[in-house]
């Protein structure tokens, strides 16, 4: 039998092993607390956009926890969710300091050969905004310029592989620049899309560089935007210099019809491809 040190020395062992299994299971309540509290708030944030109330989203995130993830870095937390609407989905990724939103992003996801074939997804593109429109012509003439556009009104039908991700938004308040925060944004959106893939696959994403407005924090502006082009092309060449530097290709289309205020004003967005291997 162990002699009486060695019982205590066994039995602080056993408390330790307890301690630690406790500790580890309340921080991951917490962690779990966290990730709710900070989904809710976002959630009410876009109650007005979201298909269900806040807490049905929240009861169909906890049913399907692939369409949300979370990661902390640097002392923010980046959580990105989705929901599914008709062929494609409806992707949010909002960055937190604490309890504040300090960045946002909002994309749709499909496969490319929704993109392709799909009039459904077509028409809802081309409803949805100008942006939005062009966009999906972008990404159809880039991935298969040998093709008319719109594709999906040929009816030829072909199969294609890949995925596609179109950005409609994208902002950081300002005072929170320069910390590489877009640049994690982009990279989890573009994971997330991804989130799927077995094998491998290729990923066409694309980003209108007009300014985005916020709409909320300090940078919420106090009088209606209005677009003006001395002051918003500048934004514009910014904007494809950042997205420059995190992998993307800068575009400037020339209009097809005259613009309105006869400024001469050019359509700047960015494309980037990329092919991923899952081992």
């Amino acid at each position: 039998m162990p002699c009486c040190f060695e019982q205590v020395i066994l039995l602080s062992r056993t408390l330790a092993q307890e301690s630690f299994s406790y500790f580890q299971k309340q921080s991951t309540i917490v962690i779990m607390e966290n990730r709710v509290d900070l989904l809710r708030i976002g959630l009410k944030k876009l109650e007005k956009h979201i298909p269900s109330s806040v807490e049905e989203m929240l009861v169909y995130y906890e049913k399907h926890p692939d369409m949300r993830d979370m990661k902390t870095i640097g002392g923010y937390t980046y959580i990105i969710f989705a929901w599914p609407e008709q062929e494609y989905e409806r992707v949010v990724l909002l960055v937190f300091e604490g309890s504040t939103i300090i960045a946002d992003l909002a994309a749709v996801h499909c496969s490319q050969n929704v993109l392709m074939n799909s009039v459904t997804f077509y028409n809802a593109m081309s409803n949805e905004s100008d942006w939005m429109y062009l966009e999906h012509d972008i990404l159809n003439e880039m991935l298969h310029p040998e093709f008319v556009y719109p594709f999906c009104e040929t009816g030829d039908g072909r199969h294609f592989e890949g995925e596609a991700l179109m950005y409609t938004n994208a902002y950081v308040t300002r005072s929170y620049r320069r910390k590489g925060i877009f640049r994690r944004m982009d990279s989890m959106a573009r994971s997330f899309a991804l989130r799927y893939v077995t094998e491998r696959s290729e990923l066409a994403s694309i980003l209108a560089m007009d300014p985005d407005v916020a709409c909320y924090g300090p940078d919420t502006p106090k009088e209606p935007y209005i677009y003006s082009f001395e002051k918003d092309e500048p934004v514009r060449r910014l904007n494809a210099e950042i997205a420059r530097r995190v992998g993307y290709e800068p575009i400037k289309m020339e209009e097809i019809e005259p613009d309105p205020n006869g400024d001469g004003t050019k359509l700047w967005f960015c494309i980037h491809r990329e092919t991923s291997v899952i081992i």
